[in-house]
Order: structure tokens, then sequence, then C-alpha cells
């Protein structure tokens, strides 16, 4: 798993602005399917955390909606790093 885009060995030796485009490319260029299944797994990781705040009231419901939008891109992240490498990997053998 992958947790920056300068750990693809790949894509090591490019800049942080063509990393980024490359993985935006990969991630464009993935079938339908695994488009899908990123977006699913990007719900089912919010959709508890939402449904858990409902029964907060004040600010500690603030404090949760912090906490989640701090951990939604470290949680997502390296989910689409590692499926946009295998795709990176087809398209650059």
């Amino acid at each position: 798993m992958y947790f920056q885009s300068k750990q693809i060995p790949t894509l090591e030796n490019l800049s942080h602005r063509e990393r980024n485009q490359a993985i935006y490319d990969a991630l464009q260029s993935m079938s339908p399917w695994k488009q899908v299944l990123i977006k699913l797994l990007k719900i089912l990781f919010l959709f508890p955390l939402f449904w858990l705040l409902t029964d907060f009231h004040g600010w500690i419901s603030v404090v949760g909606l912090i906490v989640t939008v701090l951990l939604y891109p470290i949680v997502t992240r390296p989910i689409e790093l590692t499926l946009a490498a295998g795709e990176i990997k087809k398209q650059h053998p």
C-alpha cells in the first residue's frame, strides 16, 4: 500500500505536479468497475462516521466533523494510490 505518490516506483523521479497528473490520468483510465469500487469504499468509510455524528449534540458534533474531515484523505488516499499504481504499471511496463 502506498501512502505517498513518491513511493510509487514508476513515479519517484517525477515532480509533484507530474505525479499528481499521472495518478489522475490512471484513475480516469480505470475500468468503470474499479471507479465504482473506489467510490463505494469512500462511502463505506464516511457513512458510519456521519451516522455516529447524528447522535452527538453541541460542540462534540463539531469536533466529530473536524476529525472526519481530517481522517477522510488519510484513509482514502492510500486506496486511490494503490489502485492507481496498478493502472500506471499497466500503462508503463
